[in-house]
């Protein structure tokens, strides 16, 4: 589906403009980690997810147990990528609307596998400096992951271990997800 392949490029550009902009907006704060979550679908209707992000300052006050829980960050849904990307999931939505049920699901399956390459995409250009993070500060071990977290979902689990490649994952602190 060519609307996929757009909203993974979309993703990118307006996921990495947020994270920078906020990154030179809050200079005394580090960044260690952005996320997707809140990927909402009901057959009706594609909700545009959630890009949250979140500091090192943020989880000393609040408390390390909030470290991967985006609904807790300071940042937990960004303006920005909502607006820059609904039209995107309106048009989703419009396109699958009238569909089967199994239509849908193979769709929200893709989108988690887009999200998924958008995550380790921006996480390598972020830890590595590349384009528009050459001049950002962020925390060395930034990373990007989906944490989609239901209590007791195993789709958990799977949504970061998609979208953190295992030698990140390996390395990140106070994991809540299964080893």
């Amino acid at each position: 589906m060519k609307l996929l392949h757009d909203i993974e490029a979309a993703w990118v550009d307006s996921a990495s403009a947020a994270i920078v902009s906020h990154a030179r907006n809050h200079p005394n704060d580090v960044f260690y980690a952005a996320s997707f979550w809140l990927c909402y679908v009901d057959y009706a209707m594609f909700g545009t997810p959630c890009f949250a992000l979140n500091t090192e300052r943020a989880i000393e006050q609040e408390g390390e147990d909030l470290r991967w829980s985006p609904a807790d960050w300071q940042f937990s849904c960004t303006d920005s990528t909502v607006e820059a990307m609904q039209p995107l999931y309106e048009m989703l939505s419009d396109e699958l609307s009238g569909r089967a049920e199994s239509e849908w699901d193979l769709v929200i399956e893709e989108h988690f596998s887009v999200l998924a390459r958008v995550c380790r995409r921006i996480t390598i250009d972020a830890r590595s400096r590349r384009g528009v993070f050459a001049d950002t500060v962020l925390h060395p071990d930034f990373v990007v992951g989906i944490f989609e977290y239901r209590e007791g979902d195993p789709l958990f689990t799977q949504l970061i271990r998609a979208s953190i490649a295992p030698e990140i994952l390996a390395t990140l602190r106070s994991p809540v997800w299964e080893p």
